[in-house]
């Protein structure tokens, strides 16, 4: 986790601004950055890392959920009617865990593909909408 720290700060700070990072930049002192940023920015990235683990770990039960619903719906031991229930709940959950991958940014590269495409295809580009 450190390095991808490292990493971001970099990018974040010195890389967009096209600067060349100090070497003494991410210097330790049992496992404590001596730059007061650095150390400061290094916990606030902890804490935020601490909860997307946590709903890395909502997201997989979620997952784990829909798996389990979809196989008790294949059970003979419920009705037609409840296994529609389970397949719908399933249904459900997958569509929770489209919407947070949206949030994610995750459809960014479909949507650009989709707006090349267009483009290519003749329509334009104005206000960043196209226009067909």
């Amino acid at each position: 986790m450190r390095s991808e720290f490292e990493k971001w700060y970099v990018d974040t700070y010195y890389t967009t601004n096209e600067l060349v990072p100090p070497a003494d930049l991410f210097n330790c002192y049992e496992d404590t950055y001596l730059n007061n940023d650095v150390y400061h920015q290094n916990l606030v990235w902890q804490h935020q890392q601490s909860k997307v683990d946590e709903l890395k770990k909502r997201v997989d039960a979620f997952k784990d959920h829909a798996a389990m619903l979809r196989e008790a719906a294949k059970s003979h031991a419920y009705t037609e009617r409840e296994q529609n229930i389970l397949l719908s709940q399933a249904d459900d959950i997958d569509k929770i865990l489209e919407v947070e991958q949206a949030l994610k940014g995750d459809q960014y590269d479909k949507h650009r593909e989709k707006a090349e495409q267009a483009i290519s295809n003749g329509a334009s580009l104005t206000n960043h909408r196209i226009e067909l």
